[in-house]
């Protein structure tokens, strides 16, 4: 491998090797212009005739865009010998964070499973089977989320004859009974995919010993029971691997995002789903909520004007107002540590991982006044003609906690690129989190990017429902209790995020879930110019600018 440091495949010099494997070599390599990194991965050497099918191929594999699949930036040949060029990560693999023998908890194991499930399904859908998976080849970016790469031996594979080729297509400890035979499908990712689980679980690969001994018992032999190997693992949960570790495809789960959803259902299948009634939720004036010190910022107020009281004035200091409950309910153990889990992990990745670490700089800014009167909508402005959108200065160091009180806890926060708008809205979150674990009966703030909503366009309700299951490992059953029963506060972060011809889409989705969820409090970010550039306006009581 070391003959080849320093060449150039087209505009990339190899700088030195990340690794080798049976059809290929990886290396760290440079752009000779722009000095970016990339990872390359050099194919094996193919005659002329192959290089129509392995541009085809590559060109196929190039096309996926998916949030956990590392991108192919471009591809060539350069003297016959075919490349790949790549994003590069830094933060290594999957096997190099959890070395072998390494046991995982469900709940880590099913958060790996349901970004590769992600990944492979629409890979699937793309008629592209990735025929290697196993640790190795899933990625860690700087955000610990996965990225399932390698696809090479795909494109190896479907531009020339791989039974023509000596070496085994694939990794035995991973492969499927039908891929040893020569006839792999989407089902075979998903076989290696429960060969990491029940890695993962026990600590030990299914079947062990010589090559050909493990391609036998893939075969032929059925895995040790996972029970046996460790006992406080759940009926449920070897039941599902198992499934997919059937010797009969067609005796697998339908898709591997099945196989995500049955093991997640089993992860928690004796875990209890809260209920509380609807009834605890009544708004009253209140003390605000206490909180650490958060920093002063100028703000102003767009306050849709009470129906009711159309001409009072508007007071030089707003109101300050919160929830108070009733009698918080009494939850079962199971509903009350699925509660605190998801306070946890809201705080954990959010509060913890990214507002501790952003208060200084936001100390540091100057936040100033942006009047946006018509910045949000109100449904009874269809029906009454209403004064003009009044429009307040409030004194500096007025928390984000009472403008959101204030608001009736349906607010817009709107600013600039860099103003603060998403540490604002995490300084909310912060408060909303301490009061949610005083009191049982205030919904969970759960903050969302809303980025993601353009892949599938659905409702919010789902959206919310998938985004919690995917972001914050909360099973789906679970998750849509949650939504429908009203104990989530959405705290929905970058609809500038949205791709721009999605945002009103997506701004109508949110006002459609508003009119079904009119009571449950709501929170939305937006850059400001992006969203004053939409037709349509977000229902909601109040909007606060920021610059």
């Amino acid at each position: 491998m070391s003959e080849r440091i320093g060449q150039f495949f087209g505009n990339y010099q190899l700088l030195r090797s990340l690794g080798k494997g049976a059809f290929a070599e990886v290396y760290l390599a440079e752009h000779r212009y722009i000095e970016m990194a990339a990872a390359i991965k050099v194919l094996l050497r193919m005659e002329p005739e192959s290089h129509t099918a392995f541009r085809s191929e590559a060109g196929t594999i190039a096309r996926l865009e998916h949030p956990h699949v590392i991108r192919i930036r471009d591809f060539g040949i350069e003297d016959e010998t075919p490349y790949l060029v790549m994003d590069y990560m830094a933060h290594g693999t999957l096997r190099s964070r959890h070395p072998r023998g390494t046991r995982l908890p469900c709940e880590q194991v099913l958060a790996y499973v349901q970004q590769i499930a992600s990944a492979l399904d629409y890979a699937h859908q793309q008629r592209v089977i990735h025929r290697d998976i196993k640790p190795e080849n899933i990625l860690l970016n700087a955000r610990q989320e996965i990225l399932l790469s390698d696809f090479g031996l795909a494109i190896v594979l479907r531009t020339i004859d791989s039974q023509s080729m000596q070496n085994l297509a694939g990794t035995p400890p991973y492969m499927a009974p039908e891929q040893i035979n020569n006839h792999p499908g989407p089902a075979s990712d998903q076989y290696a995919l429960a060969v990491m689980v029940y890695e993962w679980l026990c600590g030990e690969q299914p079947f062990q010993g010589a090559i050909y001994e493990i391609l036998s018992q893939h075969l032929y032999k059925e895995p040790l029971s996972l029970r046996e190997r460790v006992p406080e693992i759940s009926p449920e949960i070897e039941d599902a691997v198992f499934s997919a570790l059937a010797k009969d495809p067609l005796h697998r789960f339908p898709t591997v995002r099945d196989f995500a959803i049955a093991l997640e259902e089993a992860c928690f299948a004796t875990q209890f789903v809260p209920v509380i009634s609807s009834s605890t939720y009544k708004p009253q004036v209140s003390a605000p909520l206490p909180a650490q010190p958060e920093p002063a910022v100028e703000v102003k107020v767009q306050s849709v004007p009470n129906p009711i009281q159309s001409s009072a004035p508007v007071p030089s200091q707003p109101t300050t107002q919160k929830l108070r409950r009733s009698e918080p309910e009494t939850l079962s153990s199971g509903a009350q540590t699925n509660r605190q889990r998801l306070l946890q992990r809201v705080r954990a990745f959010w509060i913890e991982g990214v507002l501790d670490h952003s208060r200084q700089g936001m100390a540091l800014m100057n936040l100033r006044l942006q009047e946006q009167p018509d910045a949000v909508a109100h449904s009874w402005q269809s029906v009454l003609q209403q004064p003009e959108t009044m429009q307040y200065l409030l004194p500096a160091g007025t928390r984000i906690t009472s403008v959101y009180n204030s608001a009736n806890e349906a607010l817009l926060i709107l600013g600039a690129p860099g103003a603060g708008k998403t540490t604002l809205l995490l300084a909310l979150a912060r408060d909303l989190l301490d009061h949610a674990e005083r009191d049982t009966a205030s919904p969970v703030p759960v903050v969302f990017n809303l980025s993601s909503w353009t892949l599938k366009r659905q409702s919010l309700h789902n959206w919310l429902v998938e985004e919690m299951s995917n972001k914050y490992q909360v099973p789906r059953k679970l998750g849509s209790a949650l939504v429908e029963h009203e104990q989530i506060l959405p705290l929905l972060d970058g609809l500038d995020e949205v791709e721009a011809e999605a945002r009103t889409a997506c701004i109508s989705a949110i006002n459609s879930y508003r009119q079904e969820h009119g009571m449950q409090p709501m929170v939305v970010c937006s850059r400001i110019t992006d969203y004053l550039a939409q037709s349509e306006r977000i229902n909601l009581t109040s909007a606060v600018t920021l610059q």
